[in-house]
This record gives structure tokens, sequence and C-alpha cells, in this order.
């Protein structure tokens, strides 16, 4: 009995040291967002990044992107604190909903995030990221709904400039580090524009 339970306790060990080893982890998927009952307003992005931050077996840190939401500019802001589920068996994680409320500096001032909801899940077979937030932005009138779908996980290349040809016209554009084209860059984020690695400013 002893020898079983002290088997289990080290799987347990192993397997939050395994996830912790991790550290940060980056996902990348499409996105959409908008208010609920006005689906006229909904935006949709082919391709936002994600930050897993691992605190511990059971809570994370998650940083979401900017967001430019019909004009209003919605900062990057990591959700302290998030609880989680892990199975040892899939390595998969389960997110149940729950409420968040962080603050971000804008231009000096603080403004509050108020999450009524946040729920996702983590599939280790596809390394999949899976999330719902629902929040309330300073004194937004409606609270924003943010989804994001099968994100997949990544390692950034730490890629330096690219060297191209001046008279090729193929590395033109924005690209994310998935090599995905991209039409609406957000603050904070890396992206290659016309062969070069460059962070839009905040």
């Amino acid at each position: 009995m002893r020898k079983t339970l002290l088997s289990g306790a080290l799987a347990i060990i192993m397997s939050a040291t395994a996830m912790a080893q991790h550290s940060v982890m980056n996902f990348a998927g499409k996105a959409e967002y908008g208010v609920a009952g006005m689906e006229q307003s909904w935006v949709e992005h082919e391709s936002d990044t994600i930050q897993f931050k691992m605190n511990s077996a059971s809570d994370a840190d998650i940083t979401l992107p900017s967001i430019d939401y019909n004009g209003l500019v919605i900062p990057s802001f990591t959700i302290h604190g998030v609880t989680f589920t892990y199975d040892i068996s899939t390595r998969n994680a389960d997110f149940e909903e729950q409420t968040f409320e962080e603050t971000v500096l804008v231009n000096g001032e603080e403004k509050t995030i108020t999450g009524s909801s946040f729920s996702g899940t983590y599939t280790h077979a596809d390394k999949f990221f899976n999330l719902t937030a629902v929040f309330k932005y300073g004194k937004m009138p409606f609270p924003v709904t943010y989804i994001l779908t099968d994100a997949a996980y990544f390692v950034p290349t730490g890629i330096e400039d690219i060297a191209a040809d001046a008279s090729d016209n193929s590395l033109k554009g924005v690209y994310d580090l998935t090599g995905h084209k991209v039409a609406h860059p957000q603050s904070g984020v890396v992206y290659i524009i016309d062969g070069k690695k460059v962070i839009i400013g905040k």
C-alpha cells in the first residue's frame, strides 16, 4: 500500500515538474471576439498569440493579446492565478469556468478589467489550447467575449533579420511567426514585416 501511494505521489511530482519545465508556452490560433447578441459587431483574427505561464500543477497565468474592438483598443493583459485540473494519464488540462479581475496601466492611468467568465482546455495529444474569456474593460457598457480556437503550441525561433533580394516582393507584408499573413497586427506581438522581425509597440 505504501509503495503504491509513493509511486502515485512520485508520478504526480514528475508530471508537474515536466509541465513546469515549459515555464512559458506560446499558442497561436484563430480568434474571434464581440458582444453577445450583437453578431454584426464580431471581429475575426486569423492568428492571435497567447502565453501560458505555469505557476504550479494547478494554476497558471494567461496573457491575452491586445484587442482592437471597433476602434477601442483593449491592451494586452495577463489573467493571474487561473486554476485548472490536470489529468496525469492524458496530460490534458481543464480550466473550469471562473471569474477574474486585473488592472492595466494605460497612459499612466489604471484601468480595471473585470472578467465574469474564463474557461478553457489544453489537449496534450494535439498541443491545442482553447479558451473563452468574457470581460469588461474600464467603463465599457457591455462585456466582450474573446474566443481562441485550436491554438497550436509553438516555440519562438528567435529569428533575426531575413536576407532577401530587394526585388523579391514575396516577403512584403506582415506575417506571424508561424508564417501566416496578418491583416490586423496587434501591439506587443512579434511579427515578420517585409522580411524583418519586428515587435509592434504598445
